[in-house]
């Protein structure tokens, strides 16, 4: 054995490795917190566009404007829905 590794004490292969997982955890942590980050702002994003769209209605609705209003999602082919003047 080398003086230095006497000097330094057992323990440096576990140090080294407890190292690395503390690394492991602190970057397993910092990408679930971006997740988290990025998943909120696309919900707000999407609570934001909801809302515009409500909105948007209202006032078509009150001015009496003909909606077409996209029904369905993703590849089926998007049919529409009229909601016809109304008769006042």
């Amino acid at each position: 054995l080398s003086v230095s590794s006497e000097r330094g004490g057992g323990g440096g292969k576990r140090r080294g490795e407890e190292k690395r997982e503390r690394e492991k955890r602190e970057r397993e942590r910092r990408k679930r917190e971006e997740r988290e980050e990025r998943e909120k702002r696309e919900r707000e994003r999407k609570r934001r566009k909801r809302e515009r769209r409500e909105r948007e209605r209202e006032r078509d609705e009150r001015k009496g404007v003909i909606l077409r209003e996209k029904i369905g999602r993703g590849r089926r082919r998007t049919r529409y829905a009229e909601t016809l003047r109304k008769r006042t």
